[in-house]
């Protein structure tokens, strides 16, 4: 029987990257859920909702906001990155896919972050 720490493919880049996949897959069913049910208190009244959710200005919802965007990023470039390989494109340098999405995935958060920070803070975006 292996041991954990004797397996080499812990240390692989291909297993993380299938791991995070799942688990961004999951999670973003949940907070995609808990961001509009929030962003719309219309549907169920304003009163309602404030009693289980945070307020949309306060920074546990924008931490969840946060969170949510990193998940969508990294699910949707690395889905990228399997259908690239799926289709034979970048099938040899798998690692370097991996890691040039993961940067691309980094500069539209920041971006993104950036472009949205003064609705962040409270102030208007235009």
């Amino acid at each position: 029987m292996y041991k954990i720490r004797d397996m080499k493919v812990l240390q692989e880049t291909g297993l993380w990257s299938w791991l995070f996949q799942r688990v961004t897959g999951i999670l973003i069913g949940p907070l995609l859920f808990i961001h509009i049910w929030s962003i719309h208190p219309k549907l169920v009244g304003y009163d309602t909702i404030t009693r289980f959710l945070p307020d949309p200005r306060s920074p546990a919802f924008l931490f969840l906001d946060l969170v949510l965007l990193a998940f969508v990023i990294y699910h949707t470039l690395n889905g990228f990155r399997v259908v690239l390989i799926d289709l034979g494109i970048g099938e040899r340098g798998q690692k370097i896919l991996f890691w040039t999405f993961m940067v691309l995935g980094a500069a539209l958060f920041s971006f993104a972050v950036y472009a949205f920070s003064p609705l962040m803070l409270g102030r208007p975006l235009f």
